[in-house]
């Protein structure tokens, strides 16, 4: 909701601010995470505001502040809905304020997030060879998912998830199952076998 990004007025005309207002008026980064799965409206004030260089907010008319800066973050290309995202399409005026860049996951990051959760849960003095198999093993899993387009999501929470999982003691065949292999055939698992 528009709200959410701008505030609102609460009886006796307190106005309840939100981090948008906070960057925008004093300065600093803001991040408008999962924007191809926002409001429309919300989206259409955004671009207001970061276009003009003024918006106007509940309480009032604002001046962005000369430090205040935006990166918008999505899991589609702005494009629409993908197989694995339903997400809205973000329109050309939206599109064109943006530079955009596409990352891919951190195998590093993702392999010490699962193991500092596989520890966490297991303690710190745990044999991790069972959590590096793992995670090599999602990691391997995705990359062949990728080649033979095989739809399905296998992100780094794949990792982090499973390696909790085994680390409470279930097995590798469940930590698959639970984290991306239920939502594949048979014949899909095998694929990525």
């Amino acid at each position: 909701m528009i709200y959410e990004l701008t505030g609102y007025m609460v009886a006796g005309g307190n106005y309840v601010s939100t981090t948008f207002y906070d960057c925008y008026s004093k300065g600093g980064l803001f991040l408008f995470d999962e924007i191809d799965g926002s409001n429309p409206q919300a989206v259409v004030a955004f671009n207001q505001a970061i276009e003009n260089g003024e918006f106007t907010f509940p309480c009032g008319v604002v001046k962005a502040h000369k430090d205040f800066k935006v990166v918008a973050a999505a899991n589609t290309n702005g494009m629409g809905a993908t197989n694995q995202y339903k997400r809205n399409a973000l329109d050309g005026a939206t599109l064109d304020r943006f530079s955009r860049i596409e990352l891919h996951y951190d195998l590093d990051l993702e392999v010490r997030l699962a193991i500092a959760e596989y520890q966490r849960l297991a303690g710190v003095d745990a044999n991790l060879s069972p959590a590096y198999s793992f995670i090599t093993t999602v990691q391997q899993a995705r990359e062949k998912a990728a080649e033979k387009r095989i739809d399905v999501i296998i992100s780094p929470r794949s990792s982090i998830r499973g390696c909790g999982i085994l680390a409470m003691g279930d097995t590798v065949k469940m930590a698959i199952n639970e984290c991306f292999g239920a939502s594949l055939s048979t014949d899909q698992l095998k694929q990525l076998g």
